[in-house]
């Protein structure tokens, strides 16, 4: 018995040191920790000053959206400025990036350059009231859509505070710094393959979840009143989106409103929510 419990503990303590093991992991996490995080909240302390210096005088114009929102430094994210079209803020995400610069903004359009290593990018999504679902047969009505199902009628209404969501699906090379696993051959796809399960279990490890329903289909619609993010047809719809061929490479087409990419279409995406009927749910005010 003593001989088959320490057999089993070997090969146990193995896996725990193997190269990819729990151990080296820890060892991976405490380095991203210590090198580039700890680090970096020091060297963006004066950005992220002048972003609670902006935010704190958000009376006028489009930062008005933000209600004098109060965000303080959030290790693991540099702030990379306003978006020129949305007016919302961005922030990147050091876990995921793989490149030693910063992305920058193009001094003509405003946009941020990116490339296939360049980690996530969040846009600071500001908070509203969400409605959910869709109405049909309503003509003229908002969210008035003539192909919505039975169960996404009579979906509510509810109030979001601010929340992060990424500006473009997670892609392969993305995923491949966050978690270590390689998803694919093409690092500039989307990441799929990935089971609801373990998105949750390797985002929250990285203080990330996914988004509630609420969160997606109001960020989704950007302030628009139609079945689109673009309008009433899905023809506007895929102005925004691929809605037919798929996986493509992300941010091709253009953002909603809301400075995001590729909201409807491409790839299918997961929220933290458990799929149920409106009837037989509520969403929670604030997050959903």
């Amino acid at each position: 018995y003593l001989q088959t419990a320490l057999g089993r503990l070997e090969r146990r303590m193995a896996e725990f040191c193997a190269n990819g093991g729990p151990l080296d992991d820890v060892r991976r996490r405490r380095a991203l920790l210590q090198d580039v995080i700890a680090p970096a909240l020091q060297r963006s302390q004066p950005a992220w000053n002048e972003l609670a210096h902006r935010l704190g005088d958000a009376q006028e114009g489009r930062l008005r959206v933000y209600r004098e929102l109060r965000l303080p430094p959030q290790p693991g994210l540099w702030p990379l400025g306003q978006d020129r079209e949305s007016g919302l803020f961005e922030f990147l995400d050091l876990a995921s990036h793989g490149a030693s610069k910063l992305p920058e903004r193009d001094p003509e359009s405003g946009l941020l350059r990116t490339d296939v290593d360049t980690g996530v990018v969040f846009v600071l999504v500001p908070g509203g009231l969400v409605d959910l679902g869709a109405r049909r047969g309503s003509p003229g009505m908002p969210h008035d859509d003539p192909f919505a199902g039975d169960d996404e009628l009579a979906g509510g209404t509810i109030t979001l505070g601010a929340f992060l969501l990424a500006r473009t699906e997670m892609t392969v090379r993305q995923w491949r710094h966050l978690t270590g696993q390689n998803l694919g051959d093409d690092p500039r796809l989307p990441a799929t393959g990935v089971d609801h399960t373990l998105a949750l279990h390797e985002l929250q490890r990285f203080g990330m979840t996914l988004p509630t329903e609420a969160q997606w289909e109001y960020a989704c619609r950007a302030g628009s009143r139609h079945a689109w993010c673009g309008g009433p047809s899905p023809q506007d719809g895929g102005k925004h989106g691929f809605l037919v061929s798929g996986p493509n490479y992300p941010a091709q087409l253009a953002p909603n409103a809301f400075g995001l990419f590729d909201m409807h279409g491409n790839i299918a995406e997961w929220c933290f929510d458990a799929w149920l009927p409106y009837r037989e749910s509520r969403a929670r005010r604030g997050e959903a």
